[in-house]
C-alpha cells in the first residue's frame, strides 16, 4: 500500500518536472530569437529603438538568469523534501504506526 503511493508520489514528481523542462527550453528559445532578432537589426545602423531593443534584451537575459539560477535553487529544494518526505515514511513503517 505504501509503496503504491509511493510510487504515484514519485510520478507527480517527475511530471513536474518535464514541465519545469519544457517552460526553461521555451524562455530559452524567445531569448534566442530575440538575439536573432537583435544580430539582424544590427546589421544596418544602429537607432534609437535598436539601442532600446538591445537594452530590452539585455534585462530579458539577465532576468532569464535569475529564473534559471531560482530553478535550481528550487530542484534542490524538492530533492531535500522528497528525501524527508522518504526517511519520514521509513521510520514511519518502523514505529508501526
Amino acid at each position: 500500500m505504501n509503496l503504491a503511493r509511493f510510487c504515484q508520489e514519485y510520478d507527480l514528481l517527475l511530471k513536474e518536472a518535464n514541465l519545469v523542462r519544457s517552460m526553461k527550453f521555451l524562455s530559452a528559445l524567445i531569448v534566442t530569437c530575440l538575439c536573432v532578432l537583435l544580430i539582424n537589426a544590427s546589421a544596418a545602423e544602429p537607432s534609437k529603438e535598436s539601442q532600446q531593443l538591445m537594452a530590452l534584451v539585455k534585462e530579458v537575459q539577465a532576468q532569464h538568469a535569475a529564473i534559471a539560477d531560482n530553478q535550481t535553487k528550487i530542484d534542490a529544494k524538492l530533492v531535500t523534501v522528497a528525501e524527508a518526505l522518504r526517511l519520514a515514511r521509513i521510520y514511519a513503517s518502523r514505529s508501526g504506526k
